[in-house]
């Protein structure tokens, strides 16, 4: 019998888990599955989320890899179960560049993670806008019908996002207040809440469809496209964007990493269900729906309103959480930068590999008040500059919100799902395991180099001859 101590530290483990994985991409679901067609839209999200089972498990094994030979050659760290545990929870995939790849890599999967969490801040952005909009119909003009009425006609009407703009722009001071505190991540109920209302949200818009599936017309439902597929596919490596931060997760489950697999494996599960729900049942309600499902709502049901209420919460709480990761190594970036100049000189690094104290005390945060981190005044900067980064990007793509998915996840999102770890996994167990073990990670990397010339081409295309049309 589980005690009551184990069952509410694997609940927090396992919230922790699905935390990472719940995603806004939700909201363009039935968008991605217009480009690919019912049959290979469901297909290509199985698919999609096997890789990334298999992938965040990689991450893991190469973590668990590089503390066990930290251990054994014991230079830096003696082998003993207190240094282990201690390596298991400060060990991240940064360092484990390092001990591959060297300082570059180090610094690379940085950069590429403050990217990844600016980009799918900016998703939020765009949402968040979208949502805010849609309650007033006479700024958008396609939400005057209901979305009965895009059923009976099957008419696709570009949205209109004029003022979106504006909209984008009334939650900063709620942002900047947010993002001026400290540690804004260790306010665990705010991002509980915004989960909450997401998941909320969208099962609650689902069932509304589902009441409106008798009224659907099948003639109009497409199952294969071809033609579009590669933009469905770039949307789906986007959708489970936890893998991001999957080392962090498991390193944080101290005395239950054991679990972390089965917690995974049970979350992509639910993450899977939730995104064919909306696809599968949205897209045959809707078959040209809009790139944000919040666009295909009706304007005159109380409790569409309240939906749209939940989602404008759980997006105005969770962008200044997801834009925080970024922040933080922004912060630690410019921090290491200043005590390179503090000293002039680059000091030698016989060994680029080694992982040290000064590796682990860095990214711990910039929570504490050592002075030789950034002044506050500077942080401020940082987390202001880094929103208005945001803001004009996401202004940039409101019309967009689709494509801009796409292009992550075939750019950014594809080298963290399909690169990374099959390389890491080389570098560390080549000549321990067998050929067809190389051959699969070799065979992941070549996919993952198909699916970004694919996606960027057909997005590329897609958008140039909307711009034709639309002239």
């Amino acid at each position: 019998m589980i005690s009551k101590e184990n069952l509410i530290r694997n609940s927090k483990d396992f919230s922790n888990v699905l935390k990472s994985f719940i995603s806004v991409a939700y909201l363009s679901a039935p968008f991605a599955y217009s480009k690919s067609g019912l049959v290979l839209g469901v297909i290509v999200s199985v698919l999609c989320a096997a890789i990334n089972n298999h992938t965040c498990l990689m991450y893991v094994e190469c973590k668990r890899e590089v503390v066990r030979k930290l251990l054994h050659r014991g230079r830096e760290y003696k082998n003993t179960e207190e240094n282990k545990e201690f390596l298991e929870s400060k060990v991240t995939q940064y360092m484990v560049a390092k001990f591959v790849f060297g300082s570059g890599a180090f610094y690379s999967v940085m950069v590429l993670n403050m990217f990844l969490q600016s980009a799918i801040s900016i998703e939020i952005l765009i949402a968040l806008a979208a949502t805010l909009e849609s309650f007033v119909p006479e700024l958008h003009p396609i939400n005057n019908h209901h979305a009965d009425s895009h059923v009976i006609s099957g008419e696709v009407v570009e949205p209109t996002l004029g003022y979106s703009a504006v909209l984008m722009l009334a939650p900063i001071p709620f942002f900047l207040i947010a993002l001026m505190i400290q540690r804004i991540r260790g306010i665990g109920v705010i991002s509980f809440v915004g989960v909450f209302l997401l998941l909320t949200s969208t099962m609650i818009v689902i069932i509304y469809f589902i009441l409106q599936l008798s009224s659907a017309i099948l003639s109009e439902i497409a199952l294969f496209v071809w033609e579009t597929l590669p933009i469905c596919i770039g949307q789906m490596v986007t959708v489970f964007e936890g893998i991001i931060v999957a080392v962090s997760v498991e390193r944080g489950m101290v005395g239950n990493r054991k679990l972390f697999p089965g917690f995974l494996h049970a979350v992509l599960f639910i993450e899977l269900i939730i995104i064919n729900m909306c696809g599968v049942i949205i897209y045959i309600c809707v078959p040209n729906p809009h790139q944000i499902l919040v666009q295909d709502l009706p304007h005159h049901t109380w409790y569409i309103v309240v939906v749209k209420v939940m989602l404008v919460i759980s997006l105005a709480v969770s962008f200044p959480l997801q834009l925080f990761p970024a922040i933080e190594i922004a912060e630690t970036l410019l921090c290491k930068i200043k005590k390179l100049r503090a000293k002039e000189t680059i000091p030698d690094d016989p060994e680029l590999t080694e992982i040290n104290e000064e590796d682990i005390d860095m990214l711990k945060g910039l929570s504490n008040e050592d002075p030789e981190m950034l002044p506050r005044c500077q942080r401020y900067l940082v987390r202001v500059s880094l929103l208005v980064v945001t803001l004009i990007i996401g202004e940039i793509a409101r019309n967009n919100f689709g494509y801009f998915m796409a292009v992550i996840g075939a750019t950014a999102m594809n080298a963290v799902v399909f690169f990374i770890p099959p390389l890491f996994h080389i570098a560390l167990e080549y000549g321990r395991v067998s050929r067809f073990v190389i051959c699969k990670d070799i065979s992941l990397m070549v996919i993952g180099v198909l699916i970004c010339v694919s996606s960027l081409a057909v997005v590329i295309s897609s958008l140039v001859e909307g711009r034709k049309n639309n002239i």
